[in-house]
């Protein structure tokens, strides 16, 4: 288990000390992270939780509007499914768990006045090719 946090952002002016204009919203982005190693057929890799905390924007340009603070909820995990030749990878999980309202400082849509996405529920399935099968399938 193992947590990893970040911090993000930056700050740009021209010579007159005026913010310049899209510049993103500094963030924070934490993620806990549980690791399991197991024996079998289908495998859960990880667990994981990831928060999201994006700062109020309030060093605009010249055009822009200040953006409100908002804070955003991940939770996915990993698989895996053993089989004879190629593993196939399976990642699913949930952004945005508690369905907040929110727009991004950077959004095309901000000054529609329409919110990012809520809720968003996904599904990943990788699998890996071995080049003994990508050859076999090219001389056919």
């Amino acid at each position: 288990m193992h947590i990893e946090s970040n911090f993000s952002m930056v700050m740009a002016e021209d010579k007159n000390k005026t913010a310049l204009p899209l510049i993103p919203q500094s963030e924070i982005n934490t993620t806990l992270n549980a690791e399991f190693s197991h024996e079998g057929t289908l495998v859960l890799k990880n667990i994981f939780l990831q928060h999201l905390y994006k700062f109020g924007q309030k060093r605009i340009g010249y055009f822009e509007t200040e953006t409100s603070d908002y804070q955003l909820f991940n939770l996915g995990m990993n698989f895996e499914i053993k089989n004879n030749k190629n593993p196939i990878d399976m990642n699913l999980g949930v952004k945005n768990i508690f369905n907040s309202s929110y727009t991004d400082h950077l959004s095309r849509f901000k000054q529609l006045e329409i919110p990012n996405q809520g809720i968003n529920f996904y599904l990943s399935i990788k699998l890996k090719l071995d080049k003994a099968f990508a050859s076999r399938t090219s001389e056919q």
